[in-house]
């Protein structure tokens, strides 16, 4: 086993030198992956357009040992994406994982389909 496939006592990855950015992590699915990298050992990069639940996330990241940075972006704009990558670097050196969490969720009743299917 190489040093990059270390194990915990548990089994899980020992991801501590790893950085992992994580889009959509103010909530939900982005909210709980930080929260088990955050356990792992790895360092994060969270990213979402509110800023106020992802600051809040950084610290309980970094209550857990991990070292965490919080940024206000949008993953619709380009020039955004690109400097969350930029501050993965300037920050942990680079990027080992990148997480596309963010997206769209829309509740309540579908419209009726225009297609008929057919029972025999």
């Amino acid at each position: 086993m190489t040093s990059n496939d270390r194990l915990s006592d548990h089994g899980a990855r020992d991801l501590a030198g790893r950085t992992v950015v994580i889009t959509g992590a103010s909530s939900g699915i982005g909210w709980a992956a930080a929260l088990a990298f955050a356990r792992r050992g790895a360092a994060l990069v969270l990213v979402a357009r509110r800023r106020a639940p992802l600051e809040r996330l950084a610290r309980r990241c970094e209550d857990l040992g991990a070292r965490a940075l919080a940024i206000e972006a949008d993953v619709t704009d380009p020039e955004r994406m690109l400097a969350v990558a930029e501050a993965a670097q300037a920050a942990f050196g680079g990027i080992d994982v990148w997480i596309n969490g963010a997206g769209l969720s829309l509740w309540g009743r579908s419209p009726p389909s225009r297609s008929r299917t057919r029972t025999a």
